[in-house]
């Protein structure tokens, strides 16, 4: 399977008035509490993304295509940041994701990439901390402005120069290299991508949400 996902800055209070009050864990829910994406909810996340001036607007993965004005953080099968492991569990048709030294970086960002988190009526995996092994269109996570912060905080600041022009489309193949525990994100342009977005979203005290099968 593939799927071309993102994650995307968006207002606080346009959140909270569309979907009420949040965070709200998967680990709350049923299993069966929900079991498919309601698209108009899922549209109206991508269309009322903020604005930010992030990516080269000809950036394959830093733009919504159907809102081409939208600057996102994109790659294609989630996410890999460094330390982080995927087993496979064939009958969830999912993977579990670890990491090898947990820290309050990695718990931020399985709440923003991870599925422990849901937005009401979008689909919902029956387990989490996971990835899904398919590519329905669904809300993997968010972050809110406080953990934005807290998170843009703990990280160290990303290099001018980490992003190229072109991205390679093949760094999502490629196992990404061993990073000290407080910096998950390494150096492939994809999580660089995310690290300059966090930053981003910060300064502006926005959330940041992200959708697989987004882009």
């Amino acid at each position: 399977m593939s799927s071309y996902d993102c994650v995307l800055p968006i207002e606080h209070e346009w959140l909270v008035s569309y979907f009420g009050p949040l965070p709200v864990l998967r680990s709350s829910l049923a299993p069966e509490a929900i079991t498919y994406t309601n698209y108009a909810a899922f549209e109206a996340i991508r269309s009322n993304a903020a604005r930010l001036d992030h990516m080269p607007p000809g950036s394959f993965y830093g733009r919504i295509h159907r809102h081409p004005e939208v600057s996102v953080a994109g790659g294609k099968n989630g996410f890999r940041p460094a330390g982080l492991q995927r087993d496979w569990v064939p009958e969830l048709e999912l993977y579990r994701c670890h990491w090898r030294e947990p820290s309050r970086v990695t718990e931020l960002l399985d709440l923003l990439l991870h599925a422990v988190r849901v937005l009401p009526g979008l689909f919902a995996l029956r387990d989490a901390p996971a990835w899904p092994a398919f590519d329905d269109p669904m809300a993997l996570g968010y972050l809110l402005p406080d953990e934005v912060r807290e998170l843009d905080s703990l990280l160290p600041r990303p290099e001018d120069d980490s992003l190229d022009d072109e991205w390679d489309d093949e760094w999502y193949m490629n196992e990404p290299p061993d990073n000290p525990p407080d910096n998950p994100l390494d150096e492939s342009p994809h999580t660089q991508s995310l690290h300059e977005l966090i930053v981003l979203a910060a300064a502006r005290g926005l959330c940041l949400v992200t959708l697989q099968s987004g882009l």
